[in-house]
């Protein structure tokens, strides 16, 4: 029966001697040899030899013929495991053996010279370096480098070296390669209930890592500064700034401005592209289409002018986004207008809360508004054609001089029912107003001039 040793790891010393010469340590007098045997009775599919087998070893000073420097004897046996791999220790006893000059190991299996396995096999230098065979997951060879054990740290002993893991041409200092959508290329675990699980990331300029905490915690770190930046729970939750967020997203900072602060969110895109704008969209479902039942836009275009617009959806089945108020970058508000033109500009109706108090017939006065509040300037129901162009003014003392705060033209015609314009002005406590008209055509009677209170009854 022919068969055929096939070499996995060879000679890795794991015993040591002190040499009588001091400062100098002797060569090892046993060597860790591990092997694989398989069956070739058929070549195209080979099978492992599994159990005890009886191999013999013999060390020679020459690659073919020679001289017989060690021998094993007939009574060395090996215990192979499923895949016919086996792991044994070459005994060299008392043999002297000059491991400056090169010499080769010689398999037998079974035991006898017509059983040797070709070729014999060439001792590299050790304890310090080990000969692969055919090792399909060792990259390089011993001679291009390899692997350095320096005590508590192995290392590569060419540093420009790559290691592969699961693949023969790794494109980086460490590549990991694994089959399935769901295999764990990299896995660092903590042994205990109290351990970190940690991976670090470092450049000259900042130290980084991911980390599973012993709470299961899951953290990104900036290492350099000692600060954890961002959280994700156990229930999902991520922390921005916090490590025990209690919402889905919980942003948290110590500032909210300045040099010393940063916002908690920022959305930002450049001036001139696409759209000019950013969103904040909140979703619901109800048939709603995309699922967007309110948005908070911000505007900004490349001379500078920005706002910031609120949408909202009428209701199920609403498939349209309608802006339903605006604020300019000056502060004017609009309601039912994408233009405001004073500090609150409503188009359409309002219902405010308090007891109004009657102006129309000295709306031209100087009065002291009691109360933060609204004048309101409408037409209510008259016969005849009205047009007048009406001004709101405020100045908050007696002396100062009156700014213009709003106007408008308000037109009626009731034999139509139609009737439009009219502002809101607000007022605050103490401030000083009054409304003038500027312009007048037609039935001047049924406009209004009303003082709204806020927060009464």
């Amino acid at each position: 029966m022919s068969k055929k040793l096939f070499l996995v790891l060879l000679i890795v010393s794991i015993f040591f001697i002190l040499s009588a010469v001091e400062g100098f340590a002797a060569v090892p007098q046993k060597i860790n040899f591990q092997g694989r045997l398989l069956n070739i009775t058929n070549p195209g599919a080979p099978t492992p030899e599994v159990g005890s087998r009886n191999v013999a070893f013999g060390i020679y000073n020459q690659e073919t013929g020679g001289t017989q420097l060690w021998y094993s004897g007939i009574t060395q046996w090996v215990s192979c495991d499923s895949q016919g791999q086996f792991s044994t220790t070459l005994d060299l006893g008392t043999a002297s053996l000059d491991f400056s000059k090169p010499m080769w190991l010689r398999v037998e299996f079974p035991p006898g010279d017509s059983h040797a396995m070709a070729p014999r096999q060439p001792l590299e230098t050790v304890p310090y370096a080990f000969y692969a065979v055919t090792a399909e997951t060792v990259v390089g060879s011993a001679a291009a480098g390899g692997w350095v054990d320096a005590g508590a740290v192995v290392k590569l002993a060419t540093i420009t070296d790559n290691v592969g893991i699961g693949t023969t041409e790794p494109a980086a200092k460490l590549e990991v390669a694994g089959v399935g959508v769901y295999t764990q290329s990299i896995y660092s675990r903590a042994l205990d209930s109290n351990g970190y699980a940690r991976l670090g990331l470092r450049n000259p300029a900042r130290n980084w890592s991911i980390s599973c905490h012993p709470s299961g915690l899951f953290a990104i770190a900036d290492e350099t500064a000692s600060s954890i930046r961002m959280v994700i729970s156990t229930e999902g939750n991520v922390g921005i700034g916090t490590t025990t967020p209690n919402g889905k997203l919980m942003v948290k900072t110590q500032n909210t401005g300045g040099a010393d602060g940063t916002a908690p969110l920022v959305l930002d895109r450049a001036y001139g592209e696409v759209g000019d704008y950013q969103d904040i969209v909140f979703g619901g479902g109800n048939g709603n289409a995309a699922n967007r039942v309110g948005i908070i836009r911000s505007y900004a275009n490349a001379a500078g002018e920005t706002s910031l617009a609120f949408y909202t959806q009428t209701g199920a089945g609403d498939a349209v986004n309608h802006e339903s108020m605006r604020i300019l970058g000056n502060g004017n508000v609009g309601i039912g207008t994408t233009e405001p033109d004073a500090t609150l500009d409503l188009k359409g109706t309002a219902h405010m809360i308090g007891t109004s108090t009657d102006y129309s017939s000295t709306y031209d006065s100087d009065h002291i508004a009691p109360s933060d509040g609204f004048v309101v300037v409408y037409l209510s129901a008259s016969s005849g054609l009205n047009n007048a162009t009406f001004i709101g003014w405020t100045k908050d003392g007696p002396t100062s001089p009156y700014s213009t705060i709003c106007g408008a033209n308000v037109d009626g015609d009731p034999s139509s029912c139609s009737y439009y314009g009219g502002f809101s002005m607000p007022v605050r406590k103490g401030q000083y107003w009054k409304v003038t008209k500027e312009f007048s055509y037609g039935i001047q009677y049924g406009y209004k001039v009303r003082y709204f209170p806020i927060g009464h009854e």
